[in-house]
């Protein structure tokens, strides 16, 4: 075990140094800097430790010796804490990374070394043993468990030369099974049998955990018929009957969103999202009715919204003021000042565009 002080490490750059004098053209401190510069913070010190007692530059040289010095001491403890993190995060291949800096600035520190070594053989065992797993869980088809795989050597080894083409099979198996799963569903629910149905859209967020179209058949499943009889369809409207168009799908989950960003109280997100579903489709009766809602609950923000925007128009900040004026409409979009207002700047805006592009005029 070596463990050697600041200034022993120091010493030890400089033994076998050549001491000549007039030898500040070879060993000066401009040529330490640049070193330092270039991040050689050993090459560095290495330099400015030959600048011999005589030259004009050693008092200099002495201090850089001092001043980088205890950037090294910061540096390694810095890196080996660093490493030590990523370690018990499992993030092997990084923390092997950091102890390596850390064992370049101290190449003489044995237990840095060793502690390496171990890593090395640590990572290389960890990552042969997620391969194999993941071979395995991918060859049985599990594909929730290979995804957890991937991601597991993703993080002890990010650099993993196959990452890639593992990702790329991995998403194109996922992809057919969602399909398969979907169709099965929507098959099962058309013919009523909703609690099968609900067991595929299920297993679909398993593999896909924002899975739009699942999601909005779940939604359709939890607001119509639960009976595991089958359902006259002629008893359904369109959207429960065929599992919801993609548009119905789309503002479903839409409209979830909205009051999931209600619950944690960002009004604004809401209400966007409230917007976007009827845009997608407008006979959502439940995002209309929230929507509203939500424009009652906020239309104390309008004209401190409207205010905003004049001071920021005031200021010559254009963007920002088209800014408050279009959230000011999107809660009251009848506001026929804040109207006005993103008329005006909206041509502003446009006029300065068209400048910026025009050809410039001929000088008179």
């Amino acid at each position: 075990m070596t463990h050697r002080t600041p200034n022993q490490r120091r010493a030890l750059i400089g033994v076998g140094a050549l001491v000549l004098l007039g030898s500040s053209c070879t060993a000066s401190l401009s040529s330490g800097e640049r070193r330092y510069r270039e991040g050689d913070l050993r090459g560095a010190l290495s330099i400015w430790s030959e600048i011999p007692i005589q030259d004009s530059d050693y008092t200099a040289a002495q201090q850089r010796l001092q001043e980088v010095g205890d950037e090294i001491d910061r540096l390694v403890v810095l890196h080996k804490q660093r490493g030590h993190d990523y370690a018990t995060q499992g993030r092997l291949a990084e923390s092997v990374l950091d102890y390596r800096l850390a064992l370049a600035l101290e190449p003489e520190d044995d237990d840095t070394l060793e502690h390496v070594q171990q890593q090395v053989r640590l990572l290389a065992k960890r990552r042969e043993a997620l391969r194999t797993a993941y071979s395995e869980t991918f060859t049985r088809g599990d594909w929730v468990a290979a995804r957890d795989t991937l991601f597991e050597l993703e993080i002890a080894d990010p650099l993993e030369p196959n990452l890639g083409a593992r990702r790329r099979q991995l998403s194109q198996a996922l992809n057919a099974a969602i399909s398969q799963r979907m169709a099965t569903g929507r098959s099962h629910f058309t013919s009523g049998r909703n609690d099968d149905a609900r067991g595929e859209f299920e297993a679909v967020l398993k593999l896909d955990p924002r899975n739009e179209s699942a999601l909005g058949c779940l939604a359709h499943l939890d607001a119509g018929p639960r009976s595991g009889n089958r359902v006259n369809e002629s008893q359904l409207d369109r959207s429960m009957a065929g599992c919801a168009t993609n548009d119905e799908i789309l503002a479903e989950d839409l409209y979830q969103k909205a009051l999931s960003a209600e619950r944690a109280g960002e009004l604004e997100t809401a209400l966007r999202n409230a917007q976007r579903a009827l845009s997608a489709n407008n006979n959502h009766t439940r995002a209309k009715a929230h929507m509203e809602l939500l424009r009652l609950r906020m239309n104390d923000e309008v004209d401190l919204l409207l205010d905003q925007g004049v001071h920021a128009y005031r200021e010559e900040n254009l963007q920002l003021a088209r800014d408050f004026w279009q959230r000011a409409l999107l809660i009251e979009p009848d506001n026929e000042r804040a109207s006005d207002y993103l008329d005006r700047v909206e041509r502003q805006i446009r006029n300065l565009e068209r400048h910026r592009t025009a050809p410039n005029d001929p000088v008179e």
